[in-house]
C-alpha cells in the first residue's frame, strides 16, 4: 500500500527566514487559526461517532471511531466554568501542624475577597 503524502496544513514551525518562530509569530499563527482549533478541540471532547444504535433494552448506544477525550473536555470546562479549587496539605519539619493551602482560580479568589481587583460577573 502506497503512503499518501501528509497534507500541508500551513502550520510551519519556522518563519519565512527559515529560523524558528518567535513567540509573537507563533501567537499570530494561533490567533489566525483559533476558530478552527476550538472546533477541533470540541470535536476531540465529543469524540467521533461512527454510528448510533438502539440496544435490545431500548437504550441508545454509540460506536466511536475516536472516543471522547477527557483531557479536552476537562480543559474546555475549566476554561468556561473555572478550575475547581484544590486543597493541599504540607507538614512541617518534625511532623508539626499541617499547613493547608487552597488553590483557586483568580476569578473565584476575587469574588471571595482573597485578592483585590474586580471579578467578572458570571451572570
Amino acid at each position: 500500500m502506497k503512503r499518501q503524502p501528509k497534507q500541508d496544513l500551513g502550520l510551519s514551525t519556522s518563519s519565512t527566514s527559515g529560523l524558528p518562530l518567535s513567540s509573537s509569530e507563533a501567537e499570530e499563527m494561533i490567533r489566525r487559526e483559533l476558530p478552527e482549533l476550538i472546533k477541533r478541540l470540541i470535536d476531540l471532547a465529543r469524540g467521533v461517532v461512527v454510528y448510533e444504535t438502539v440496544g435490545p433494552d431500548g437504550q441508545g448506544e454509540r460506536v466511536y471511531r475516536l472516543p471522547p477525550d477527557q483531557k479536552a473536555l476537562t480543559y474546555l470546562l475549566d476554561r468556561v466554568l473555572g478550575r475547581p479549587a484544590q486543597r493541599m496539605e504540607m507538614v512541617g519539619e518534625g511532623g508539626t501542624q499541617p499547613l493547608i493551602i487552597t488553590l483557586m482560580p483568580r476569578q473565584e479568589a476575587l469574588r471571595e475577597g482573597f485578592i483585590e481587583g474586580e471579578a467578572l460577573s458570571s451572570e
